[in-house]
């Protein structure tokens, strides 16, 4: 919540809030936290033309809330919030944040995890496709370890499990065992990426 504030700066205050930019006062420098990329250059210029007002109207927060909250505006699923908030007990413990910062922190942990998916497994393929995330998975159909990978994933270079990416995954999901365990073979012996699937019919050519 934003301390009181001369009117003159209300509007700038307002507008930070309705787009998700925290603003921050860490000794003589303002901080506006942005990591979706949200504040228009319009505001960008108000804010330092106005600078001198907004440093003012804020108090002083710790060096260690700005790239804790930036962190929490990034992760894909509610389960990687939980190293996040142990880091925030941490620096609250070593005086590195107030307690109100770090009740602010938890609250803001909390938001985020209403807004995602609460596991890898839950994430839907579209929203897991850009997430930069690898998943280990055991397959009940292939019998075996292989991994599901963002279109952007990096590898780990000792890796020697099959890679599905995403855009794979969405080409095989719903494919019969049988199928699927056919082109995972091919795959593996190939070391090939799946491009597109075509149900093949057992009926042979006819010639009219």
């Amino acid at each position: 919540m934003y301390p009181s504030r001369p009117s003159r700066t209300r509007t700038r205050f307002s507008e930070l809030a309705r787009r998700q930019i925290p603003l921050q006062r860490e000794g003589d420098k303002l901080i506006a936290v942005d990591p979706h990329h949200r504040l228009s250059p319009a505001l960008d210029g108000a804010i330092r033309q106005h600078r001198t007002a907004l440093v003012a109207a804020l108090e002083p927060v710790s060096a260690a809330v700005a790239p804790l909250r930036v962190a929490m505006a990034q992760v894909p699923v509610a389960t990687e919030l939980e190293p996040l908030l142990d880091q925030v007990q941490a620096a609250y413990e070593q005086g590195a944040l107030t307690q109100e910062e770090a009740e602010g922190l938890a609250l803001a942990a909390r938001d985020r995890a209403r807004l995602i998916p609460a596991t890898i497994e839950e994430m839907p393929l579209s929203l897991f496709a850009g997430s930069g995330l690898v998943l280990q998975v055991r397959s009940r159909v292939l019998d075996e370890v292989v991994l599901w990978a963002a279109d952007n994933a990096q590898l780990p270079a000792e890796n020697t499990k099959v890679v599905y990416r995403a855009t794979e995954l969405k080409e095989v999901v719903g494919m019969p065992a049988a199928q699927l365990q056919r082109l995972h073979l091919v795959k593996k012996d190939l070391d090939g990426e799946v491009l597109s699937v075509r149900e093949v019919t057992s009926q042979p050519s006819r010639i009219y």
